[in-house]
């Protein structure tokens, strides 16, 4: 879909009537709204061809709620041609075909949301479906075939086209939470009907988040990732900072990191190529014009820089003014545009535009990543805990890659296990893949938060007599500052075989290494992963507790340093290798602040060329610098 380039989009509606755009259709304005679009340097439009607008059918019934004939919604008889044989309006497919062509115009590619049954937070179902779930009914799922049959067939050689998406958000149409087996059935149905005819574009998911690996799916919100996967070509994930990190200002490490966590998590376990296909700031009670500005400099570089594919604006322009539902009573649906309701440039879409200018042209190597996280089963929110460790990993210049805990384990050097709760988390053959991993040499990493973790006393080298609650608060001296820790339990002890690298203040160990194999056993007794996730302003505060010193005490003890880094813990080094002798290297501060660094290196290096930004020992906040680099 998007080749080596990284892509810029917009999720498309009219700036004049946003989503009753079909309905009151107005090709000239459409036309303006394009040309603005395209002088801020827009690449790609997502189209949402409205459901209710597109398939307006309902059932005509008799005595006794009887069903007689499928009609249009003005009651016309479905006649014998394409569109009366799928049930859809020929018109509404004429202005699809306007708008298409208006795309292909201004060169702009089309990710097409197939089924938009939901938007802004209102559905939007034929009302033949209203009272069905149009997951599972067979009367929805064959006109939902028919749709796409039409669909698909008109527009598959359209030279605009890049790619079929499901449609918006669509799992949230109907409530299907927990039934995998639904939620897998009707995505490869609607794939499947779409490869049928073409085969040439990329079947998108269109979905906003999903669930990770759990032994009880149905006790689970969201669709689960892997199953999903195996349906589609391309994951989506839209990461807004005000659902998935509220706690922490916009434009500051842990809201910015998390949108490439996430998506690379999604990616990593999914198997499938995943890019951010809807974010924003959703307003200015959030930030300010000149701070949304900050805020899609760092998210935009920060999502390029971790291999994120391409990324999407929500949405191409302010909705302010629109005055009917939902954006009457949905108060976030406002103004968040890339663009102005009356199609003025803005701070964000000025930046957008001017970083886009330079890294649009720049085929970007994959970043060396030193470590796997395994995400354990049946966590509470796992993008969050994949954000977390990916901020405690960037501090100190680590790259992650992700993996679940019921997948086979990539080779690394390093393993991070976070955050092991409840009774669950690691099945019998992970413990087993973790332990032969280990006896080849590598590090594995463990924290607890509370959790069982079997054959303990094997994988630790720590035999207990009992463990309790902590009477009081506690803290762990890690490189000489003192953290707050809360571990769920401290452990009394009469044997360790191995090295204390860390006590509590209660005297109990805090973090263990033990000699396993060629490698080691790394346990912590506390869950820094935790303690974050917990701690407001935890990546921003110049006074925050540096948990980053507990991945820097097992990076070191696993002998894992990267070639490429700096000692401040707001501006991450990353090495995206070229070959053996070239590199690109980038430095990105997620500081809100100025920041001065100084690159270290463990080879001798010279520079060849800066790429982005200046290479002078200080970073404007939010900002980045990008530099290649030749080794001798």
């Amino acid at each position: 879909m998007f080749g080596k380039k990284f892509a810029f989009g917009v999720n498309y509606w009219a700036s004049e009537n946003a989503t009753r755009m079909w309905r009151d259709f107005d090709e000239k304005a459409i036309e303006k709204d394009f040309v603005a679009l395209y002088n801020a340097g827009v690449k790609w439009i997502r189209l949402f061809p409205m459901w209710n607008d597109f398939q307006p059918i309902k059932q005509l019934t008799t005595w006794g709620g009887t069903p007689v004939e499928v009609v249009y919604e003005d009651e016309t008889p479905l006649d014998n041609s394409p569109e009366g044989v799928a049930g859809v309006s020929k018109i509404m497919m004429d202005r699809l075909e306007i708008v298409m062509n208006l795309c292909r115009k201004y060169g702009f590619r089309v990710d097409l949301a197939i089924f938009t049954g939901f938007m802004s937070s209102m559905n939007y179902i034929p009302r033949l479906f209203e009272d069905k779930n149009v997951f599972c009914d067979p009367v929805a799922l064959m006109w939902e075939q028919k749709f796409i049959k039409y669909i698909v067939t008109r527009f598959k050689d359209h030279s605009a086209l890049g790619g079929w998406d499901l449609g918006n958000e669509c799992s949230v149409m109907r409530n299907i939470q927990g039934d995998v087996a639904a939620q897998y059935s009707w995505s490869m149905m609607v794939s499947n009907a779409i490869r049928a005819i073409d085969k040439e574009h990329p079947v998108i998911s269109g979905l906003c988040t999903f669930s990770t690996p759990t032994i009880t799916p149905a006790s689970t919100e969201g669709w689960q990732l892997l199953p999903h996967a195996e349906c589609v070509d391309i994951l989506t994930t839209h990461p807004y900072p005000i659902f998935r990190q509220p706690n922490d200002k916009i434009n500051t490490m842990r809201p910015v990191v998390h949108t490439s966590a996430e998506c690379s998590m999604y990616e990593d376990m999914g198997g499938k190529m995943c890019f951010v296909e809807e974010t924003g700031a959703i307003g200015y009670q959030t930030c300010s014009l000149d701070s949304e500005a900050d805020f899609i400099r760092s998210d935009l570089l920060s999502s390029f820089l971790h291999g994120c594919h391409g990324y999407f604006w929500w949405c191409a322009f302010d909705q302010g003014k629109i005055d009917f539902a939902p954006y009457d009573w949905n108060n976030i649906g406002s103004d968040y545009g890339l663009l102005g309701g009356d199609r003025a440039e803005k701070p964000v879409s000025k930046e957008a535009k001017r970083i886009m200018t330079i890294i649009s042209q720049l085929d970007l190597p994959k970043y060396e990543q030193h470590a796997v996280c395994v995400i354990p089963l049946n966590i509470n929110n796992p993008q969050s805990l994949a954000a977390n460790v990916m901020c405690l990993a960037e501090q100190n210049d680590l790259g992650v890659k992700y993996c679940s805990a019921i997948q086979q384990l990539p080779d690394s050097d390093l393993y991070i296990v976070p955050r092991i709760e409840g009774n669950g988390a690691l099945r019998r053959s992970t413990v087993t893949q973790l332990k032969e991993k280990a006896r080849n040499g590598a590090t594995v990493y463990i924290s607890m938060g509370g959790g069982f973790l079997r054959m303990f006393p094997e994988l630790t080298g720590i035999n207990i007599i009992s463990r309790e609650v902590p009477s009081k608060a506690l803290t762990v001296n890690i490189d000489g500052e003192e953290l707050p820790a809360e571990p769920k339990y401290i452990y009394h002890t009469s044997s360790i075989d191995g090295k204390v690298l860390a006590t509590f203040s209660d005297g109990t160990p805090a973090i263990v290494s033990h000699s396993y194999g060629k490698g080691k056993i790394i346990i912590s007794l506390f869950s820094p992963e935790a303690q974050v996730a917990w701690l407001k302003g935890a990546f921003d505060r110049e006074n925050a507790p540096a948990y980053r010193k507990v991945y820097a005490l097992i990076a070191k003890n696993a002998g894992v340093k990267p070639d490429f880094y700096t000692e401040n813990p707001f501006v991450c080094a990353k090495e995206h290798r070229i070959d053996a002798k070239r590199s690109i290297i980038s430095l990105m501060n997620y500081a809100d602040c100025v920041q001065e660094y100084t690159v270290g290196a463990t080879v001798a290096y010279q520079v060849k060329k800066v790429i982005y930004g200046e290479l002078d020992g200080k970073l404007d906040k939010n900002n980045a610098v990008i530099f290649e680099i030749e080794k001798y």
